[in-house]
């Protein structure tokens, strides 16, 4: 209806609620603009949907001053309403990612697998577990199987546990979960190379 017949907007008063909007938004989002986290993240891009919009509103407000377009107006809240959606989906699927303990995108889980089978004490590793706390910080648990020939004391478990820990960090892993797991246990026995 609105499109139809578009009532009358105080372009004025518009101009000066941009102007204040745009200027608190647009603090607000440099503030919190060096945050990493998925929360930090999701304010930001909120904060600057707020600025765009505002931004927009003061740039038809401008026109209206000059130029008599009622139509503007629900023009402009039918793009930021549709702006605005847009970006609630795209944060609803990485707000989902993080509550279903997705595997994060910014690490090669087979690759981190990979560089850890790779290690010479390790015979296998199994029931590897990986996913987001909330966006920023990754946890990994693994069970790793480990050569008694190689690893004859409790030490040198513990040195290959923290090699394998090291490996982690490096892909991008802020916490993990090691089990070293001798091939003659039940769980080594299960899930072994021959």
């Amino acid at each position: 209806k609105r499109l139809i017949e578009p009532g009358e907007p105080k372009a004025g008063w518009m101009l000066v609620i941009a102007i204040v909007g745009l200027v608190v938004n647009g603090v607000a989002a440099l503030r919190v603009s060096k945050g990493h986290s998925f929360n930090e993240r999701a304010v930001m891009l909120h904060l600057l949907e707020d600025v765009l919009g505002w931004a927009a509103v003061l740039i038809v407000s401008v026109v209206m001053v000059f130029v008599h377009l009622p139509i503007l107006d629900p023009i402009l809240s039918i793009a930021i309403s549709c702006w605005v959606l847009f970006n609630v989906v795209r944060t609803l699927i990485g707000t989902f990612k993080v509550f279903l303990q997705g595997v994060p995108t910014d690490i090669d889980l087979p690759a981190l697998e990979q560089a850890i089978a790779e290690v010479p004490e390790v015979l296998s590793t199994h029931d590897v577990h990986l996913w987001s706390i909330d966006g920023e910080l990754h946890v990994l648990t693994i069970h790793v199987v480990f050569n008694p020939e190689s690893c004859v004391s409790p030490t040198e478990v513990l040195a290959l546990k923290e090699r394998v820990r090291a490996i982690a960090k490096e892909a991008g892993v802020q916490h993990a979960t090691i089990e070293m797991d001798a091939p003659d246990t039940p769980c080594g026995m299960e899930h072994c190379c021959d």
